[in-house]
């Protein structure tokens, strides 16, 4: 049987033009997908919704869980800070199903990745907290090149 890794999109609630329109709208990277894929795993985009009880239903049927990174930052208020420099925050749909999710997998054991802002999600559901530093106009000088790879395999015993 194949592992489902449980992905979580990056949302527009309507609000931005660039992202969708102003239809609430889910969208992700492909790349995330293949990965998964070309790794023996099945990918399973993942409603960011509010409602407990269903999240910890979407949890029983996953083998692991995705948290994806996205472009505006969590809002300092959930590690105990005011926000300090101007920027964009990510949306508050989004940032509770990540938080909620990451705390349910850990209490679960369930195998976890986060990328980017998936990793700090998981770092402030667990009681972290992040240092503030990335006001606009701030920009990453170097990035890793896209074909940059790791070799990867399920270890968990029944993944193919």
């Amino acid at each position: 049987m194949k592992p489902i890794i449980g992905v979580t999109p990056d949302f527009n609630a309507g609000d931005r033009e660039d992202m969708g329109g102003r239809e609430p709208t889910y969208f992700l990277r492909a790349r995330y997908l293949r990965a998964i894929e070309e790794l023996g795993g099945v990918p399973l985009i993942l409603p960011l919704t509010g409602d407990r009880a269903l999240q910890r239903h979407l949890l029983r049927d996953l083998d692991g869980l995705l948290l994806t990174g996205s472009g505006p930052d969590l809002p300092p208020s959930l590690y105990g800070e005011r926000q300090r420099f101007r920027y964009r925050v990510m949306n508050h749909q989004r940032y509770e199903f990540e938080l909620g999710m990451a705390r349910l997998a850990s209490n679960a054991g369930l195998p976890t990745l986060g990328i980017c802002g998936g990793m700090q999600a998981i770092n402030v559901a667990l009681g972290g907290s992040l240092v503030q530093g990335r006001p606009l106009g701030w920009s990453i000088r170097f990035r890793s090149p896209r074909e940059a790879c790791c070799a990867a395999s399920w270890d968990k015993p029944g993944f193919a």
